[in-house]
C-alpha cells in the first residue's frame, strides 16, 4: 500500500500496477506503460502525493486539471505532462471521456537496463526550472503517440522473442531521445524567484543525476572487464 507521511503519501510503481489500465513484465521491473486507456480516478491521486517513479503522460482525448508542486494546470488534448518523483502531485477534476497514454519508469529501471553515456541528460526536462505542461501540436503529438504504442507492444510481446529486453530497451532509448527533442521546442522555463525548497530539489535531482552517470560508469567498467575474461578464457 501507498505510504503516508504527515503531508503526503509516498506512491510507490508497485502499487501503481494495481490499476487495470497498466501493461507490465515482471521480468522488466520498474517498467509500466498504458496505450489509449480511460484516467481512471483512484482516490489517492484527489490527495497530495510524491512517486518513486517518472511520468511521461500524453492527453490523447479530453482533459484534466491537476497540480505539481502545488501550482495548478490545466491540460487538454494533445498535451505532454511531464512527471518527477519529487513533484507533489495531485488531480483536481478529470473529463469522463479523458484518454491518455503514458510511460512510467524508475531509477532502478534505467540503472538497471545500462543507459547510454550521454542518456543523463535527456532528463534534464524533469527539472523544476522547467514547465511540466507541455502543450504539443497534432503532428507531434501523434508521433510521441506512436512511440508509446511501439513500447506497448515491445512490452506485450517481451516473451515472445529470444531478444524480446533488447528490443524494449532499444524502443525504450528512442522514446527518451525523441522527447529530449521535443524539450527544446516545448519545455518553458520558469522565471521566478528559485525558493529555497526548489533550490533542494534542484540540488536533490543533480545528485541523482551525478549518482546515475557513476552508476553507469561502473557498470560499463565491469562489461568491459568481463569481456575481457572471458576473451582470455576463450584463448586459453
Amino acid at each position: 500500500m501507498p505510504r503516508q507521511s504527515s503531508k503526503t503519501f509516498l506512491y510507490r510503481h508497485t502499487d501503481f500496477l494495481a490499476g487495470p489500465e497498466f501493461n507490465a513484465n515482471p521480468d522488466v521491473p520498474g517498467f509500466s506503460v498504458r496505450y489509449n486507456q480511460p484516467f481512471y480516478e483512484h482516490d489517492l491521486f484527489k490527495l497530495h502525493f510524491r512517486s518513486d517513479f517518472l511520468t511521461v503522460l500524453l492527453i490523447v482525448k479530453g482533459g484534466l486539471t491537476f497540480a505539481l508542486n502545488l501550482e495548478e494546470y490545466t491540460a487538454t488534448q494533445n498535451s505532454l505532462i511531464i512527471i518527477a518523483p519529487t513533484a507533489i502531485k495531485k488531480v483536481e477534476i478529470v473529463s469522463k471521456d479523458t484518454i491518455v497514454s503514458g510511460v512510467n519508469f524508475t531509477i532502478d529501471f534505467l540503472t538497471t537496463i545500462g543507459m547510454p553515456k550521454n542518456a543523463v541528460e535527456l532528463l534534464d526536462y524533469f527539472s523544476t526550472q522547467f514547465s511540466p505542461h507541455w502543450k504539443l501540436d497534432k503532428k507531434d503529438a501523434g508521433y510521441v503517440q506512436l512511440l508509446i504504442k511501439q513500447l506497448n507492444e515491445k512490452l506485450s510481446s517481451l516473451n515472445e522473442h529470444p531478444y524480446g529486453k533488447e528490443l524494449l530497451y532499444h524502443t525504450f532509448y528512442i522514446f527518451l531521445y525523441e522527447v529530449y527533442g521535443l524539450s527544446k521546442k516545448y519545455a518553458v522555463p520558469f522565471h521566478h524567484h528559485v525558493t529555497r525548497k526548489e533550490n533542494l530539489v534542484k540540488n536533490f535531482t543533480q545528485l541523482v543525476q551525478k549518482q546515475f552517470k557513476e552508476i553507469s560508469a561502473m557498470y560499463r567498467l565491469m562489461q568491459t572487464s568481463l569481456t575481457l575474461l572471458q576473451s582470455t578464457l576463450l584463448k586459453q
